[in-house]
């Protein structure tokens, strides 16, 4: 069977592509103690320096590594990676996002919006699960992992 569906809208801003990016904040925890040069072509000094401000740092790293991941895949061609900042908050509405000015010369006239999911949330809200090899089912998201999502728009 083949679904289709055709959206209309006026609005003044296009929709040019969304990137969506899940990790396990249990990969970055070994990076919490880490001196400040550790993965030079991930993050920037500033956001290793505000990840160690927090009481879990790996959840910083975390966040900071899946919107850069989910900003490559809204981006038609790749980019370097510390052109990109995040600054995690457990307050979304302190979370920044921020592209360099050299990237955003590159693609004019784009602006972005960066959403941020914990695992926790996710469980309780998602009812998906996936059926594994021995016909059991397991939820799809858990508590250990963090989720970005980041939309481009452009205007018209």
């Amino acid at each position: 069977m083949t679904t289709s569906l055709t959206w209309t809208c006026s609005s003044c801003v296009r929709c040019v592509g969304c990137g969506i990016d899940s990790e396990h904040i249990d990969r970055f925890v070994q990076w919490e103690n880490a001196p400040l040069d550790f993965f030079p072509f991930v993050f920037t000094k500033k956001e290793k320096s505000h990840c160690k401000t927090l009481v879990h740092p790996a959840i910083g790293l975390c966040a900071s590594f899946c919107t850069k991941e989910a900003l490559q895949k809204v981006l038609p061609e790749p980019y370097n990676f510390t052109d990109c900042e995040f600054f995690y908050s457990d307050d979304p509405q302190k979370c920044k996002f921020s592209i360099s000015r050299q990237l955003a010369s590159c693609f004019p006239d784009i602006s972005y919006t960066v959403k941020i999911l914990s695992g926790a949330f996710l469980e309780k809200k998602a009812k998906h699960t996936r059926k594994m090899s021995n016909r059991t089912s397991q939820p799809l998201w858990t508590k250990n992992h963090m989720t970005a999502i980041v939309h481009a728009f452009k205007a018209v």
